[in-house]
């Protein structure tokens, strides 16, 4: 999550964009840890639902900031 909060000078975005970035980043952060501790504690039944939340974060900051802007 450093690593992607530390691109965000680069990326050119509006105050409104940058926090939603950040949030995006702060989410990640916490379902990725959230997935470690399931996994960690091998509650295999949470495993699954841990990732697609991870996924889903990256989804979705992926449509906002890597695809074309007008």
């Amino acid at each position: 999550v450093n690593g992607i909060t530390a691109a965000l000078p680069r990326l050119h975005l509006s105050p409104d964009q940058q926090t939603t970035f950040r949030t995006l980043a702060t989410q990640l952060k916490e379902r990725a840890q959230t997935l470690a501790i399931v996994a960690r504690n091998h509650q295999y039944a949470q495993i699954a639902p841990a990732l697609d939340d991870v996924e889903q974060t990256c989804t979705a900051c992926h449509r906002l900031f890597r695809s074309p802007r007008s």
